[in-house]
């Protein structure tokens, strides 16, 4: 079972020049610190000589929080669902903006824009996206096709707007979604990222470790995996990387020992089920 959220801070901009893409980001490595833009995409699922796994261990099982409480992870049998909080900041006005010197500025770091402004290939205006809008205590997201979000309370600190962003995701385990034992302390957790609604046909993979003291370790790939032997093709415009791997357990253990894997998040088991 797996979780996925998408940064919408991407302008909606065509001629842009600073591209920021929506960041699929899976289950167990959201709500924590992974912003990269870089996706490893492997042609089959891993380890290869291991029995898919379609029900989560007891191990596994019940309710994990994050160090700061923002982000609980509930873990069942078939499924599991992950609760993020996340404070957004937006700033007032259309985005982006010609400068003096015909160049576009942009929101600052982090930040969205209200209104965000389409130019054509000659740098004019010609048309204003409106991103979010105020009714009474609530604030709504504005999606491409003009339909709302859900409601949050917000509050406003001189030219930006501050709102708490609750996010629940769920999606069952079954053929896309599944994990492979590569021991006692270790599971490899595959999807396929066509769960996600994109026409990609490739696998992510993310590797569970359950440690004494009821604590959940998440591992991802890093940098270092860019330069195996087994990844045959970068996409040129975005920072996916393709791989052709049939890794076992030993070899996946060793990637872990040669830092290609890296722990990017702890959760505390708070409740069992």
């Amino acid at each position: 079972m797996l979780y996925l959220l998408i940064n919408n801070n991407e302008m909606k901009n065509p001629y842009s020049i600073r591209i920021n893409y929506n960041l699929l980001i899976f289950i167990f490595c959201l709500p924590f610190c992974i912003i990269s833009c870089d996706s490893y995409n492997f042609s089959v699922p891993q380890p290869v000589e291991k029995e898919n796994m379609y029900e989560f261990p007891q191990v596994l099982r019940g309710t994990w929080k994050s160090e700061d409480d923002n982000d609980i992870i509930y873990i069942s049998k078939n499924y599991a669902s992950l609760r993020s909080t996340g404070k957004e900041k937006i700033v007032r006005g259309a985005w982006p903006v010609l400068n003096d010197k015909g160049n576009f500025t942009y929101p600052p770091h982090l930040y969205k824009s209200f209104y965000t402004v389409r130019y054509d290939s000659m740098k004019n205006p010609i048309d204003t996206l409106t991103n979010y809008l105020l009714d009474g205590e609530n604030i709504y997201k504005v999606n491409e096709e003009g339909k709302l979000g859900k409601g949050n309370n917000y509050q406003i600190e001189k030219d930006t707007i501050i709102f708490l962003n609750n996010e629940v995701v769920t999606i069952d385990m079954g053929r896309n979604a599944f994990l492979r034992k590569l021991n006692n302390e270790f599971y490899v957790f595959n999807f396929l990222n066509s769960i996600l609604g994109t026409d990609n046909p490739w696998w992510q993979i993310t590797i569970l470790q359950i440690k004494a003291g009821e604590q959940l370790v998440i591992w991802d790939c890093t940098e270092k995996l860019k330069t195996h032997p087994s990844m045959f093709y970068k996409a040129k415009s975005t920072g996916d990387y393709y791989f052709n791997a049939t890794w076992t357990t030993g070899d996946i253990m060793h990637l872990i020992d040669e830092g290609k894997m890296a722990i990017s998040s702890k959760l505390n088991q708070v409740k069992k089920e």
